[in-house]
């Protein structure tokens, strides 16, 4: 999977956990459903941030944004423009 791929999945799923927040205020009685649905969520946007979100020249993590060089090996990251 590229970068540009892995970004759009990240923020995809972290703009779908508003979806929870909104339920949850129009349907409070449904309180645990939206708040686990919020979890699993999160632990997925975690899960494609940690495991996806690496260089593809040496596997290392890139870290928070979307740099334009490695900051371990200092390759260019076409793959984000």
């Amino acid at each position: 999977m590229n970068l540009k791929k892995v970004r759009k999945l990240f923020n995809a799923l972290v703009l779908a956990m508003i979806l929870p927040v909104l339920l949850g205020k129009i349907f409070p009685t449904l309180y645990l459903l939206w708040l686990v649905l919020l979890a699993g969520l999160g632990a997925a946007a975690i899960f494609v941030a940690v495991r996806f979100w690496r260089c593809p020249h040496c596997g290392m993590v890139l870290g928070r944004g979307a740099p334009k060089f490695c900051p371990n090996c200092g390759h260019r990251l076409d793959d984000l423009q």
